[in-house]
């Protein structure tokens, strides 16, 4: 029972962590395509 417990929490983290990083992922690249730190355009190689 603690086991199940102890499980579904962790795996709530993990879930929370994941949609976090890949949020924060998503607009950095977005941020970094139209607003490049070397003042390429948005279709350059960065």
């Amino acid at each position: 029972m603690l086991y199940l417990f102890l499980y579904n929490n962790f795996k709530v983290l993990i879930y929370k962590h994941l949609l976090n990083y890949l949020r924060q992922y998503a607009v950095t690249g977005l941020w970094l395509r139209y607003f490049p730190r070397n003042g390429k355009g948005k279709d350059d190689k960065l």
